[in-house]
């Protein structure tokens, strides 16, 4: 696929303490048809580093990062507003089934949850002390959060409690995604991808014919799914997961993030290295095997 034009945005910022000189963000397209006018730098309000985002739509949009930090535009991200999220702690992940059904996670196992767009937010217990990088579900009754030592946690109840699954594997997983209850993928580290069935009762590994760290995974249906990673790596599977083959990205940065509206049309999202003061303060929070991670540049398409 050729990559069609490079485009560029601001956001966030790259230290733990607010700077006026914002960090660059880099936006790339992946479709025929993107037009530079269609991408404008926001104001989000924050000097802070922003490490996911989720929407329920263009007017109900979350972002999550270091310190706690949640900010949400009701208005498509034409102003951004900061929410009061309780920790202190990194929130990395942000997924919700709605509006009124959201969750963040993050450091020492925090998941929290929101019912009313997040005016409020309270803290569940998710059962692990693991660093939480990932959050998705097929609804509020089937979610999933993975994390830190191949953790995943399970809530049928939306997040009122939370269960331990056999992952199959001690790497990082860094993203969770699926068709439906009985199609998720998890990814991580040394090119892992675990595969389930069966709402997670059991899991397998699948050849992800790479040994890059895979960082992002999302799919328009089981016989259409991207993982994303370390090197520029794209891996693509055809047959829900039986294979996968490498795609040429046209980039050897990192990849942290995949998604899409449908088959021909997605998102990744790349990387850029941050200074030494935050990859020292992560490592304290999650070990060496996170807190060495590099951080987003957003790439579109």
């Amino acid at each position: 696929m050729e990559w069609r034009r490079w485009l560029r945005a601001l956001a966030g910022g790259d230290r733990l303490v607010r700077r006026t000189r914002p960090i660059p963000l880099r936006l790339e397209a992946l479709e025929d048809r993107c037009l530079l006018a269609a991408w404008a730098p926001q104001v989000s309000g924050t000097g802070l580093d922003l490490l996911g985002v989720w929407g329920s739509g263009p007017n109900d949009v979350f972002a999550v990062g270091v310190g706690g930090l949640i900010e949400h535009s009701p208005n498509d991200g034409a102003s951004w507003q900061t929410q009061n999220s309780g920790t202190t702690q990194f929130l990395e992940g942000v997924w919700g089934s709605g509006p009124n059904d959201v969750f963040a996670v993050g450091s020492s196992g925090v998941i929290l949850h929101s019912t009313n767009d997040g005016a409020s937010w309270q803290a569940q217990t998710s059962g692990t002390t693991q660093f939480l990088t990932g959050v998705w579900g097929s609804g509020p009754n089937d979610v999933f959060a993975v994390g830190a030592s191949g953790v995943i946690q399970h809530s049928t109840n939306d997040g009122a409690s939370w269960q331990a699954q056999n992952s199959g594997t001690a790497q990082v997983l860094f993203s969770v995604w699926g068709s439906g209850p009985n199609d998720v993928f998890a990814v991580g580290d040394a090119g892992v991808i675990q595969h389930s069935t069966n709402d997670g009762a059991s899991w397998q590994a699948q050849n992800s014919g790479t040994t890059q760290s895979l960082r992002g995974v999302w799919g328009s249906g089981p016989n259409d799914v991207f993982a994303v990673g370390g090197s520029g790596v794209i891996q693509h599977s055809t047959n829900d997961g039986t294979s996968w083959q490498a795609q040429n990205s046209g980039t050897t940065q990192d990849l942290d993030g995949v998604w899409g509206s449908g088959p021909q049309r997605r998102l990744r999202r790349g990387q850029q290295r941050r200074d030494p003061a935050f990859d020292q303060r992560r490592r304290q929070l999650a070990g060496p095997e996170l807190g060495d991670r590099e951080y987003p540049q957003w790439r579109v398409g």
